[in-house]
């Protein structure tokens, strides 16, 4: 994803993943006309990436070997940039807002 040049953090010390863009958490306390653009973007009550995201990703082997890599990762908590952090279950949720890429 040239264009987003998306950087991830880990802190294995309280296994938490840390993201900015490559995927959001906006859910039901958001205002309405977020909800609106963000169910349009597919991108509303759950973590993923949003439809703008997923076009910005040419090389889908390279995502997935980038995720792959991730995965590898012992993560249970993710604080996102955008919306609501993850406090338990982290690993699953990413590895479910990644499934189209299998």
């Amino acid at each position: 994803m040239p264009r987003l040049n998306e950087v991830v953090f880990f802190h294995a010390g309280s296994r938490t993943l840390m993201i900015a863009d490559i995927a959001v958490n906006l859910g039901p306390d958001g205002p309405w006309w977020l909800a609106l653009l963000m169910r349009l973007n597919k991108a509303w009550g759950h973590l993923g990436p949003t439809r703008f995201c997923k076009s910005m990703m040419k090389d889908k082997a390279a995502v997935r070997a980038s995720l792959d890599h991730i995965l590898d990762w012992d993560f249970d908590r993710i604080l996102v940039g955008h919306g609501r952090n993850i406090e338990a279950g982290g690993k699953a949720a990413f590895r479910t807002a990644f499934r189209f890429l299998a």
